[in-house]
């Protein structure tokens, strides 16, 4: 059992201190592909961007025959974690027109190459295990294919490429966490992430409440709270608020969120961070992934028989005594048509059904279907809906694998081993999957996809 709390081994040297292993022909290779990508670079102008980008590449690689055996993996954590949140870290809003005349942007480039080093550095720190395809995986294969297939019958085949391949890489990235980890617990091991993100957004509030709290553009004009870096924006930071809530009630993470007055604090941070969002589906998720955490442990719902009346009371109370403030706070100062349409999203909706319909098998192309297509005129970066979106972009081709994906990641949970973590990925199943009907998640990479991902392909420690 003791075996089985340290990382795995490239080779057998590796266990000695600092003789790190170095695989010198996958070097040569990440070493061609940075040289590749630095002329892709140099040939859109940014010479000095390839060559910095080129050097700090070679640099990490070499680095990686420095790190003792026994850092390796949570090495590979910090590597992931870097590859994953690479893509949504920095972003910028362009209109379908300008993501027409120009798909490749510099930022783009720099967002495709560092998941791209991610993956390579992590495979020269450590060996992934031989593990079989589980079915869960084989789903989302099915889904990534249907994907990179739509470029054949895309409205943009170029950013319908782009897009799928960006997907593609994030989950290999996942894929790789689970077979560099194995028999650990991935899902904990997640919460360092999560933490960041919330941590990194609370510090922009305090260092820059001015640039964190504004209104969404184009929107209501409600000041919202948002991450400045990396970016995230007011309703996914509200599902991450919500994310790491439920890692502090299942007193699961990092070792240094457990103890009593760090988790108290967090707690009131992420209350914080949930409230300045204003984010009302956040709201509801967080009943969501509370209700389901607390049930599935015999002593939580005897204590849930116990509160839920109190809460009922204590409810109606403050309803009656601040019926117009939180009313006020809920509906953002929004109308009464905005709110029936949960702020337009369901008049969205619409016009994607009926563009659906006339492609309903393929769809108009991963990610250009919804941005570049019939519906590109609403400018939407995403249509709010994953299920929708992924109709409307890749028909059921894609929806069926999606969907099975979805399904298979449950009974996989259902198989793991009884734990606080399986209580935990149970009520992040819950949460995540509910969100998915009013919010982007597993067809695009995101914070809500980094999450739900992981849990639904994670191994059972």
């Amino acid at each position: 059992m003791r075996a089985a709390t340290h990382p795995p081994r490239r080779i057998a040297s590796a266990a000695s201190g600092w003789c790190g292993s170095f695989d010198w022909p996958l070097a040569v290779a990440v070493a061609g592909l940075a040289a590749g990508s630095g002329v892709a670079v140099a040939a859109g102008g940014r010479e000095l961007l390839a060559a910095a980008a080129l050097v700090v590449l070679i640099g990490v690689c070499a680095a990686t025959a420095l790190i003792p055996a026994a850092l390796r993996g949570a090495a590979v954590d910090i590597v992931v974690m870097v590859g994953l949140l690479a893509p949504v870290a920095m972003q910028q809003d362009r209109t379908s027109t300008q993501i027409t005349s120009t798909p490749v942007t510099g930022l783009a480039i720099v967002q495709g190459i560092v998941p791209v080093v991610c993956v390579a550095v992590a495979l020269l720190l450590v060996r992934p295990a031989s593990l079989r395809p589980s079915a869960t995986e084989l789903w989302a294969a099915g889904f990534l294919t249907a994907a990179a297939v739509s470029t054949l019958w895309s409205v943009s085949p170029k950013v319908t490429l782009l897009k799928a391949l960006q997907l593609a890489v994030a989950y290999l990235l996942i894929l790789l966490w689970v077979r560099m980890s194995p028999g650990k617990d991935l899902v904990a091991r997640l919460g360092l992430l999560v933490h960041a993100v919330l941590l990194a957004a609370i510090a922009g509030l305090i260092l820059s409440p001015h640039s964190a709290v504004v209104p969404i553009a184009g929107a209501d004009p409600t000041p919202r709270l948002r991450g400045i870096f990396p970016v995230i924006a007011p309703d996914l930071l509200g599902f991450m608020a919500v994310i790491g809530l439920l890692y502090l009630a299942a007193r699961v993470g990092p070792s240094w969120t457990l103890r009593p007055p760090v988790r108290v604090g967090l707690a009131a941070g992420y209350v914080v961070v949930l409230l300045l969002t204003r984010a009302r589906v956040s709201l509801v998720l967080l009943l969501i992934g509370l209700f389901v955490l607390m049930v599935q442990d015999a002593r939580r719902r005897t204590r849930l028989g116990f509160l839920l009346p109190l809460v009922g009371v204590a409810a109606v109370c403050v309803l009656s005594l601040y019926a117009g403030q939180i009313t006020t706070f809920v509906s953002r100062g929004e109308s009464s048509q905005a709110l029936s349409t949960l702020t337009g999203r369901t008049l969205t909706w619409h016009q994607a059904e009926h563009a659906w319909a006339e492609r309903p098998l393929i769809g108009y192309g991963f990610y250009a279907g919804h941005r570049l297509g019939v519906v590109s005129s609403i400018e939407a970066q995403n249509l709010d809906s994953m299920w929708i979106e992924t109709l409307l972009d890749v028909g059921l081709i894609g929806a069926v694998p999606l969907a099975g994906f979805v399904i298979a990641g449950a009974f996989a949970l259902g198989r793991r081993r009884r734990s606080p973590s399986r209580q935990l990925a149970i009520a992040i199943y819950a949460t995540a999957l509910a969100s998915s009907f009013v919010n982007p998640s597993l067809q695009q990479a995101n914070y809500p996809m980094i999450v739900f991902a992981t849990v639904l392909l994670a191994r059972s420690p």
